[in-house]
């Protein structure tokens, strides 16, 4: 059970959906910084325990998968991943 939970958690389909989580708040940042104004937005979204949740679980899971895949052999790649994280 545990090696499945790791081995989804490690994987391109997990980071694929935080940061699509983390684009969609930060899109509705947007819209409530142009309602109402900087310090709602930041109150409501970027400084939100769920939106660090998912920045703390992405960069996680980004270096569980450099580590899993070996990607320091390959090092373009493995810098634009460094580069994410």
């Amino acid at each position: 059970m545990i090696s499945v939970m790791i081995k989804h958690f490690f994987s391109y389909p997990f980071i694929l959906i935080l940061l699509i989580v983390l684009g969609a708040g930060a899109g509705v940042a947007t819209f409530l910084e142009s309602m109402y104004d900087t310090q709602t937005a930041k109150l409501l979204v970027y400084q939100a325990w769920w939106y660090e949740l998912v920045m703390v679980a992405l960069t996680l899971s980004m270096i569980g998968l450099m580590y899993q895949r070996r990607m320091w052999v390959k090092m373009g790649a493995f810098i634009v991943h460094v580069a994410f994280v």
